[in-house]
């Protein structure tokens, strides 16, 4: 589910006597978010080399769909469509045991192979044996405990893969500086836009992003959106929304500034205030990109820790 990172801290005024001191705190750290991306697709055709009936079959690749949905696995039982991922799933008599013997003692091998759209394997995985009885018997609760069993095992598996084909891949974010289709800011006044646009530009950059105005190979866009409110006694509520996308235009990361100024304060020069704001927002945008590309690529994003912790 997505989250929204609350950001408040103060604005400076352009008409302060001093450059404005960097903001208290690091809100930044305090949770700017992107939601982990999907992997690719996941097809789950009915097996027809796991040993059971073909109802069964179809039965278990809806009952694998649908647990391994609850791993954030986005999987689709039912035939490969192109483009999509496969998830195969073989089933043998475990190594040494002979197939005579009687059912209670047999035990039965399933193994998952995940295809990617070429229908080359990128890998597998083993899971625990089951007795043969239980599992040529095929009852829908033998079948679906199988499944939310193994679900586990699979999702790895795709997040082992990924985090492979991200680091083998040249134009990955794995490997070169991420890059931000930004669309601006509107909706402040005076030179506010302006100002922000260009303050904003300088900061994402020396933040290692680069900072782009058109969305040609751009990995994510970013725009600012500034709103006043009638504030009590002569104030006025600035709040600034800076909305992350990705590539398909889905908004993922959601960061807001807001604080209270005189009313009318900002209405012309923005100067000193849109370097302060921009300095911290584009901390704040920094860290939900880089727990992106590391829930990307299966990691844990590195702590960041304040400098006035």
């Amino acid at each position: 589910m997505k989250r929204r990172l609350l950001l408040v801290f103060p604005l400076f005024l352009a008409g302060c006597g001093t450059y404005p001191q960097p903001f208290i705190g690091d809100p930044g750290r305090l949770g700017a978010h992107l939601v982990v991306p999907p992997p690719p697709r996941l097809d789950v055709p009915a097996p027809a080399t796991a040993l059971l009936p073909q109802e069964d079959a179809t039965a278990f690749a809806q009952a694998l769909a649908q647990a391994l949905a609850q791993h954030d696995v986005p999987a689709i039982a039912g035939p490969v469509k192109k483009g999509d991922w496969r998830l195969a799933v073989t089933a043998d008599l475990a190594p040494g045991a002979p197939e005579a013997a009687d059912p209670k003692q047999r035990m039965i091998a399933v193994t998952y192979t995940v295809y990617n759209p070429r229908g080359i394997a990128q890998g597998s995985t083993r899971a625990a044996l089951i007795s043969a009885d239980t599992w040529e018997e095929a009852a829908p609760v033998a079948l679906n405990i199988v499944a939310e069993r193994d679900a586990p095992r699979i999702a790895a598996l795709m997040s082992s893969i990924q985090a492979a084909v991200q680091h083998t891949d040249p134009d990955s974010l794995a490997n070169r500086e991420p890059k931000v289709d930004f669309i601006g800011v509107s909706g402040a006044p005076g030179d506010g836009d302006q100002s922000l646009d260009q303050a904003m530009v300088t900061n994402l950059g020396g933040q290692g992003i680069v900072v782009q105005d058109t969305e040609a190979g751009a990995d994510f866009a970013l725009k600012g959106r500034v709103v006043l409110h009638p504030g009590p006694k002569g104030q006025q509520r600035v709040e600034i929304t800076w909305i992350v996308a990705d590539l398909y235009g889905r908004e993922v990361g959601h960061l807001v500034q807001m604080n209270d100024v005189p009313a009318g304060s900002l209405d012309q020069d923005w100067g000193r205030t849109a370097e302060a704001v921009a300095q911290q927002a584009a901390g704040g945008v920094k860290e939900a990109i880089t727990n992106q590309i590391a829930a990307r690529q299966g990691k844990t994003a590195p702590k960041r820790v304040a400098a006035h912790d």
